[in-house]
């Protein structure tokens, strides 16, 4: 849905600052884990990292986004279908959501599990086993008066449910500032070590000191 818009925002952004994106990169998947073309969430997990590029990581010379800095110089120039779509993007969340309630009118209901906010999602695809309880990093964008998926997920295990919802609580409690794209890095991190290291008990692994 948002792909289109989102490429001429990604040529306008990366001309020019390859170091930059290397070091952007360097950053994200020390925080989430390096991620190797072999890994399983190799392809999403790079979706992910161009997600947050482009829509979260403020330019080094220029001190926002990309996708609000490309707005703010070319916003006169777009269509309104174009502005209404990068504005939405430009307001999207990545965080970890708790599966609330499926086959709603929309599509689903989830839940943030840092904030506990609800969000209706605007979806028809059938997700792959998804289940009430599931908790999955995503990243929703406004629209219609409800949310969409953009379409890069990462699971995690049912039997980590738990713990990850006790340490959200944990967290909220301690502060209720606590950002829940940075909870769900850490998540990404686990997720990834688990992936790779599937002998070892999910409740090992998601863990939280």
């Amino acid at each position: 849905m948002f792909s289109q818009h989102l490429e001429k925002v990604s040529a306008w952004a990366t001309e020019g600052r390859e170091e930059e994106i290397l070091r952007a990169r360097a950053a994200y998947f020390e925080r989430i884990g390096e991620a190797h073309e072999e890994d399983r969430s190799f392809e999403a997990r790079m979706a992910a990292f161009f997600e947050y590029f482009l829509l979260d990581r403020p330019l080094d010379a220029i001190g926002d986004t990309p996708v609000r800095a490309y707005l703010e110089r070319n916003g006169a120039s777009l269509s309104a279908e174009e502005r209404e779509a990068l504005d939405a993007c430009a307001q999207s969340l990545y965080a970890a959501f708790e599966v609330t309630k499926l086959g709603t009118k929309l599509g689903l209901r989830v839940r943030e599990v840092v904030t506990r906010t609800e969000y209706d999602i605007i979806e028809r695809r059938e997700l792959v086993a998804l289940a009430k309880g599931d908790i999955l990093n995503a990243r929703i964008v406004p629209w219609k008066g409800a949310h969409v998926f953009s379409g890069n997920f990462i699971y995690h295990p049912r039997e980590a449910s738990k713990a990850i919802l006790r340490e959200a609580k944990r967290r909220r409690k301690l502060d209720p500032d606590t950002s829940p794209s940075d909870f769900a890095m850490e998540l990404a991190r686990l997720a990834l070590k688990l992936e790779r290291y599937r002998n070892v008990a999910v409740e090992n692994i998601y863990k939280f000191g």
